[in-house]
């Protein structure tokens, strides 16, 4: 059957009258908010402090009728689990988020979870700015490939799939000082199409029992842009970058969350101060007509 394709805007939600808000300050405290357009599809906003315990501050999210912004403001903070580098991924959530089984309604544009390899052609739009004036992170998509749909929780040979837009210097993926390898793929900055390059990072697996670890980052990462990324192209080309890549195409992507991870500037994370925001003014997915 062909699909006429279309564009599925997330942020900010069309029909949004009132702003919706959320603020959480440690680990463990639900307060995502799920928000529905006109058509019945939704996205959750979650200030996921997933990390960060002790100390004074939050996470704050607001989402209004013209963009998202984001707030992350700590002092005296401590990680939840010292081992971890990261404090916090606040985030919109489009489809199914494996941890704590957070699931939203999706459009027929790209209905989610959904085989890797029955994907139509999507680019995901972005038009964002971030900023570290107290902390290190990155702005990333975050995307969770498991066998089945509806897992809660990930394990062996699936797959974290991380695309990194901006980060600070000196902020890699898993610690890693360069990438395996390079990747380049079409893409448009700032109304501009081009080819650009994609730094690759592998950890496979990340441990005994745990998934697959890949991030893509954008080279150079930009902090504030217009950006179009070929979502299906990047989650296919995994094909070739995974020794057992052949079986890609039969996990399923959960959905797509959008966000910003962050920590101090001091390790490890113990009484830290941390300060990061960062705005979406728009998000979308573009949907690509298929026969």
């Amino acid at each position: 059957m062909a699909s006429l394709g279309g564009y599925l805007n997330l942020v900010p939600p069309s029909g949004l009258r009132d702003c919706v808000a959320a603020s959480s300050t440690r680990a463990g405290e639900s307060s995502w908010v799920t928000v529905k357009d006109p058509q019945g599809h939704g996205i959750a906003v979650d200030p996921n402090p997933w990390n960060t315990w002790e100390g004074s501050g939050s996470s704050s999210v607001k989402l209004c009728s013209d963009g998202l912004d984001v707030v992350v403001s700590y002092s005296e903070a401590t990680a939840a689990r010292p081992p971890e580098t990261v404090l916090g991924y606040p985030e919109v959530i489009y489809g199914y988020k494996p941890w704590g089984a957070l699931s939203t309604p999706t459009s027929p544009l790209l209905q989610l979870p959904a085989k890797v390899g029955q994907l139509p052609q999507a680019l995901v739009y972005v038009d964002y700015s971030v900023e570290f004036p107290n902390g290190r992170g990155n702005l990333a998509f975050d995307l969770w490939l498991t066998r089945g749909p509806g897992q809660n929780g990930v394990g062996p040979r699936e797959l974290e799939v991380m695309i990194w837009l901006y980060r600070t210097p000196g902020f890699n993926p898993m610690g890693y000082q360069s990438p395996s390898s390079t990747l380049a793929l079409p893409a448009i900055v700032n109304g501009r199409p081009g080819v650009v390059n994609w730094g690759v990072y592998i950890a496979d697996p990340m441990g005994p029992g745990r998934w697959t670890y890949v991030a893509f980052t954008l080279e150079p990462p930009l902090a504030s842009r217009s950006v179009v990324v070929p979502l299906t192209l990047v989650l296919r080309s995994l094909r070739d970058l995974l020794p057992w890549g052949n079986e890609v195409s039969d996990l399923y992507l959960n959905g797509l969350e959008l966000g910003m991870e962050y920590t101090s500037l001091t390790w490890p994370p113990t009484r830290v101060s941390v300060m990061a925001r960062y705005r979406l003014n728009s998000y979308g997915v573009l949907v690509l007509p298929q026969a």
